[in-house]
């Protein structure tokens, strides 16, 4: 269609078959044509940038994040959330391998035995989901972890709000919506160096540990757990919306679309 009318067009990039190195010799071509005929480049997160820059042999990418869904952004007063019994951590995602359960849940059997109160509430069905039972009884924390199943936004949102922290050991996230939609309802993250949260998750906000890594995830539990109360749930939530709201993130791709069309028309 822009070769045969010249109408610019934008190409953003979510995809993580690049990470994951999934991309076939065969589709190389047509992408790289792609890129290279576009008016501008956008990619979700600063490492996927970084990432398409090497792939598509340096052509410029801009970060423009995903965008907060308005339910998380709901007015919601973060100072009467409710007290748990055990700090609670939550886990939203699809149970399959890349989301790292089977490092979560022994990283987490580590920091019980420092902190046996601790609770685990994971949300979420897929493929994994009775491998994963398995292993929580193999190591004897099935008492502390709670699977809630496949949940709805609704529940999604619940259960953040119910909860004091989010965790997910992503082996590979071009973004994670999901750690946003925590940090909107004031939880602090830990998350891994798997791509997408490395723009997201910061000192602030939470602990960043390495992939496949049970001793530094299971570390960083016990870290945020003795250090919660750094963490303010308002601050956490305010500069959550005030990056990745509607009015934020809409604002900068009209901005660069608006650039695109004057470019076009000079």
């Amino acid at each position: 269609i822009h070769s045969e009318t010249g109408i610019p067009y934008v190409l953003t990039e979510h995809s993580s078959t690049y990470a994951r190195k999934l991309v076939r010799d065969w589709q190389r071509d047509a992408m790289m044509r792609s890129a290279q005929q576009c008016a501008a480049r956008i990619a979700v997160s600063r490492d996927f940038c970084r990432l398409l820059e090497s792939e598509y042999n340096g052509l410029d990418w801009q970060y423009i994040p995903n965008i907060l869904s308005a339910k998380f952004a709901e007015p919601f007063d973060v100072a009467n959330k409710p007290q748990n019994d055990g700090f609670t951590f939550c886990s939203v995602a699809h149970l399959n391998y890349n989301k790292g359960y089977d490092i979560l849940l022994p990283a987490f059997a580590e920091a019980l035995k420092k902190h046996p109160g601790l609770k685990l509430k994971i949300g979420g069905s897929g493929l994994a989901d009775a491998q994963l039972h398995g292993l929580t009884r193999k190591l004897g924390i099935e008492n502390s972890v709670t699977f809630l199943g496949k949940l709805q936004n609704e529940e999604v949102l619940a259960l953040m709000r119910q909860s004091d922290a989010f965790v997910l050991a992503s082996r590979h996230e071009t973004f994670g919506v999901v750690f946003i939609e925590a940090l909107s309802q004031g939880l602090p993250v830990v998350a891994t160096r798997c791509g997408g949260p490395n723009s997201t998750v910061t000192p602030e906000n939470g602990l960043l540990v390495p992939t496949e890594n049970i001793g530094a995830l299971a570390g960083a539990l016990v870290e945020l757990y003795e250090n919660h109360n750094r963490y303010d749930a308002a601050v956490l939530r305010e500069n959550c919306l005030n990056e990745y709201g509607e009015h934020s993130v809409i604002g900068q791709i009209k901005a660069q679309y608006r650039a695109v069309l004057n470019a076009a028309h000079n």
